[in-house]
């Protein structure tokens, strides 16, 4: 059974922001970018523990997965199934916060 998945508010301004900065340049690649995060991300309910553990936090819960220059972090819940979307993060930026 898969778990539930979900976005916090700053991971959907996350995405947001990468459509808008890609779409100056080339609208088309924005769209193809952000559906391939935001699909990633949907799959991660079916496999959890997929990613690795994030080093920046250092929580076994707290996990990454990597899709060419973004990371996409997120926190797992098993005592409620859920899978939690916290960031899209681009390489660049350096460490999260």
């Amino acid at each position: 059974m898969a778990y539930r998945v979900v976005f916090t508010e700053l991971a959907v301004e996350d995405l947001e922001g990468i459509s808008q900065y890609i779409q100056q340049d080339d609208p088309e690649a924005a769209k193809r970018l952000c559906r391939g995060l935001y699909d990633l991300a949907m799959s991660v309910g079916r496999n959890p523990f997929i990613g690795r553990m994030t080093p920046e936090y250092g929580d076994a819960t707290i996990r990454d997965i990597v899709r060419g220059r973004y990371r996409i972090v997120y926190a797992v819940d098993t005592s409620t199934e859920t899978v939690q979307i916290i960031r899209f993060w681009h390489g660049a930026r350096g460490y999260l916060p």
